[in-house]
């Protein structure tokens, strides 16, 4: 069996772990930030003012020239708190590298954010009250960086917080896109702890872990596909 399971859930929803080890798992800590997501279906694809070796870029991300301010985002995040003076929109095309994503002539675009998991006034449920404020804020941040884009270019969006995200999926508690924090303590052979690094629970016999709190993290492992073929690998081994 591949299950994905967080860390949190392991000695609540699996019968046989070692108590030590549900303990140690329990003990695992978010990120300190998560995301805000948005997909949007443009009339045209974004042309970037700092030139036309940019327009089929894979990923592009609009970061202002203050590294100080930068790192104190991170800061803002981590209080509960959106930094609306220095939001740095990561925009990928997805129409530009597979047409099928939008119809003739139009186009596909995934604008991602960073966010706090927890706001300050109201906490991981007050997002839904923010959120068309906050995504509309990135949006026109992203756009100042383009000379084709305004409100007007949306046809329609699908957006993200990380309320969503919770509501989503159990692998995501309060929101973390990550499954758990991508701390050293946390990475990976210690992701989300040593025990259960290796894709699987002590103990238990062909039961193996996946999901995005272990190695490599983020979305990369979200599904069990990564983890089969590491165990298949080892029994190659």
């Amino acid at each position: 069996m591949v299950a994905s399971i967080h860390p949190w859930d392991l000695g609540k929803l699996v019968e046989g772990v070692d108590p030590e080890i549900a303990t140690a798992a329990k003990q695992v800590t978010l990120s300190s930030f998560g995301a805000i997501n948005q997909q949007i279906a443009l009339n045209e694809a974004p042309k970037w003012k700092a030139g036309e070796e940019y327009w089929k870029s894979m990923l592009v991300e609009c970061v202002q020239r203050d590294y100080l301010a930068l790192r104190k985002s991170f800061d803002a995040y981590r209080y509960g708190e959106m930094p609306a003076g220095h939001l740095s929109p990561l925009i990928a095309v997805q129409s530009l590298h597979d047409p099928s994503r939008a119809l003739a002539g139009k186009a596909s675009m995934y604008l991602y954010h960073f966010a706090p998991l927890e706001l300050a006034k109201g906490g991981l449920e007050a997002c839904d009250e923010v959120k068309e404020h906050w995504c509309n804020a990135i949006y026109d941040e992203m756009w100042k960086y383009t000379t084709s884009l305004d409100r007007s270019s949306i046809l329609r969006t699908y957006r993200e917080t990380p309320l969503d995200h919770h509501r989503h999926s159990a692998s995501m508690k309060h929101g973390d896109i990550f499954g758990c924090g991508t701390t050293i303590s946390q990475f990976m052979g210690r992701r989300p702890i040593p025990e259960l690094a290796q894709y699987s629970v002590p103990g238990l016999k062909r039961f193996y872990l996946a999901g995005p709190f272990l190695h490599s993290g983020g979305a990369v492992t979200l599904g069990g596909r990564a983890t089969a073929m590491n165990k298949q690998n080892q029994k190659k081994g």
